[in-house]
């Protein structure tokens, strides 16, 4: 149980980072770019984007990292989860997360945001830390970082299209929004069966 506590403390330590780092990131490729292309760098994970002023850059750099996380957890919880419900399920979030990273790089170009190709220190600490935990600890606490993760995606990208004038980016919003809910939703429900 202690694990369990120290993993949620990491992960909520983690998303505090997300926005700071995805500004400073900003600021950063601002002053080396005329174009105001964002260069992630260091991005947290498990982040509410609360903050009206993020910028559609710093939203999409969301998502995409959001996404890589749940896949790497998803493929640790293919070997770890004690259940094959569970095991199922993670496979589910790897095919459809597969399907959604193609989109985010879509609308990663039509946002002009240039996207990282590996995972942050902060994400690789969660999923440390998720490994070194025992099957029933590992099930609840892969399913509480996967449901407040889809849940905060989602949010993001519903802000993200509240705020985007472009159709395109618009409709990719909506896209990926589509594939995530009914994903949270199958996450819910087997977060309610298991706890």
């Amino acid at each position: 149980m202690k694990k369990l506590h120290y993993f949620l403390g990491t992960i909520l330590l983690s998303g505090s980072l997300l926005l700071s780092s995805c500004d400073s990131s900003q600021q950063s490729a601002s002053e080396n770019n005329q174009d105001s292309v964002v260069v992630a760098g260091e991005q947290g994970t498990n982040n509410d984007l609360e903050d009206d002023t993020s910028s559609a850059a710093d939203r999409v750099m969301f998502a995409v990292m959001s996404t890589r996380m749940q896949t790497e957890i998803s493929r640790i919880a293919e070997q770890k989860a004690s259940s094959q419900a569970l095991k199922d399920l993670s496979r589910a979030v790897i095919d459809t997360n597969e399907m959604i990273i193609a989109r985010i790089q879509d609308l990663a170009e039509a946002t002009e945001t240039q996207i990282p190709d590996a995972l942050n220190t902060d994400q690789q600490e969660v999923i440390d830390s998720l490994q070194q935990l025992q099957p029933q600890e590992f099930d609840k606490a892969y399913l509480e970082v996967l449901a407040r993760d889809q849940r905060q995606l989602i949010d993001n990208l519903q802000q993200l299209n509240a705020d985007a004038e472009n159709p395109i980016t618009r409709g990719l919003v909506e896209d990926i929004a589509d594939m995530q809910q009914p994903q949270l939703e199958r996450i819910q429900s087997m977060q309610d069966e298991i706890m």
